[in-house]
């Protein structure tokens, strides 16, 4: 019975140290969000064009680190919604693209948006929530 519980007590502590090694190998590798999702940005352009009922040309501006990369974007009018995925250039450079999102039927006046930009590897990512006018 002695020797069953000091194994018992021997395997906890192996079984602690390694958790505490692995921990401590692991900590030194930490990194932040902010090291992470850096130097990405986004914005809308606050004024949408309302094609027709289904459709919005919604601007916006952006930028983000390679490698490759897409655009999301979410917009809501009440209880409809709408929504569009396309290529983002990310290459550091600030962009400007015009993405049609499809949904509706939309109305002219204010609008809810979200949108997203992430590069492939979603280490370069940034996401905005903004009223937009549909027009």
């Amino acid at each position: 019975m002695v020797k069953t519980v000091t194994r018992v007590y021997v395997f906890t502590a192996v079984g602690i140290a390694m958790v505490v090694v692995l921990v401590l190998g692991l900590s030194s590798k930490s990194v932040k969000a902010d090291d992470i999702f850096h130097n990405a940005k986004f914005q809308f352009q606050q004024q949408a064009d309302l094609l027709n009922t289904a459709t919005i040309n919604v601007t916006v501006h952006y930028s983000c680190l390679p490698p490759g990369g897409e655009i999301t974007i979410d917009v809501s009018q009440d209880v409809v919604e709408g929504a569009a995925i396309d290529t983002a250039v990310c290459d550091g450079a600030n962009h400007t693209a015009t993405i049609p999102v499809i949904g509706g039927p939309f109305i002219p006046g204010s609008a809810a948006a979200v949108g997203i930009v992430s590069n492939d590897s979603f280490t370069s990512l940034a996401e905005v929530a903004d009223e937009i006018n549909l027009r």
